[in-house]
């Protein structure tokens, strides 16, 4: 056993040294050089942006529209003229109606003057240019050219008159009043402020057809209307003013006493046939009054075509 393995460690010495006979101990090939990596292809140099635009000015707004273009007037067509003897075309009726003008604001109610009042009846003192006095036991008179349909009478009571008149029954009543529609003496409508013996506002339409004077109708067709349930006012005193105003609208009368309605009612038919201007009455009693009716003064009538009772 012992000469197998040196027999065998022989044989490996001499293998190992034939080897390294046959293999010189010539130096390893050194190995081939690494090839160089190719260096990258040079960057390609970024093209400069473009410069840029300069700004111009901001574009122009749009001209405006004009108008649009007219269309070419057409010739008018030429009129085909009717056949002899043929009546001429009617015009067609325009169906647009003028609407008609608006009336003139009513004139504002003042007073009259002096020259303008025309007594019918007794007579009156002038109190400067507007006002009057009378101190009578009846007085009757009328505006000159007036035709209106609502007076006033401003007046201060100066108490019993220096003559008296009765009435035609015997009784003296104190008052003082309006006329409006006053005809003549006999065809009128009395809007009265009586003072003594009863302090009331009385409403009456005097109605008399063909008759004129007071010698022909006396106390005759007195229409005396109903009071309407208003408050009396208060009866005139010695020194005091006061006022009456009444105004006629279609039938309705409305009467005011110191501007507090004192009467207001219907006036029968038979004053629908009554024209006249208004005036003032006056009975037994001493007053400075004021007459007014609207327009005032403008009216330029005289008294000279007012008869007398």
């Amino acid at each position: 056993m012992r000469n197998v393995v040196g027999l065998l460690l022989v044989a490996s010495v001499c293998l190992l040294a034939f080897v390294a006979d046959a293999a010189p101990a010539a130096k390893a090939a050194p190995p081939p050089p690494a090839a160089k990596a190719a260096p990258p292809p040079p960057a390609a140099k970024a093209a400069p942006p473009p410069p840029a635009a300069k700004a111009g000015p901001p574009p122009k707004a749009p001209a405006k529209a004009g108008p649009p273009p007219k269309a070419p007037a057409k010739a008018p067509a030429k009129a085909v003229p009717p056949p002899k003897g043929a009546p001429p075309p009617k015009s067609a009726p325009s169906s647009a109606v003028a609407a008609p003008p608006a009336p003139p604001p009513p004139p504002s109610i003042s007073a009259i003057r002096t020259a303008q009042f025309c007594p019918t009846s007794g007579r009156v003192d002038p109190l400067g240019p507007f006002g009057m006095k009378v101190n009578l036991g009846g007085m009757r008179g009328v505006v000159a050219g007036d035709a209106s349909a609502k007076a006033e009478l401003a007046f201060t009571y100066g108490g019993p008159s220096s003559a008296t008149s009765p009435l035609a029954d015997g009784t003296i009543r104190r008052q003082i009043g309006l006329r409006l529609r006053a005809q003549d003496t006999c065809n009128a409508i009395y809007v009265m402020w009586q003072i003594a013996p009863q302090s009331r506002v009385a409403v009456s339409v005097k109605r008399n057809p063909g008759k004129s004077t007071h010698a022909q109708c006396l106390d005759q067709g007195y229409i005396n209307l109903r009071p309407t349930g208003e408050p009396a006012p208060p009866p005139p005193q010695v020194g005091a003013a006061r006022v009456l105003r009444a105004e006629i609208e279609g039938r309705i009368l409305r009467v005011t006493a110191d501007g507090t309605t004192a009467w207001q009612g219907t006036l029968p038919v038979e004053a629908d046939a009554l024209t006249g201007p208004a005036g003032i009455r006056s009975d037994n009693g001493m007053f400075d009054f004021e007459l007014r009716v609207p327009g005032g003064t403008q009216s330029a009538a005289s008294c000279a075509g007012v008869i007398r009772d």
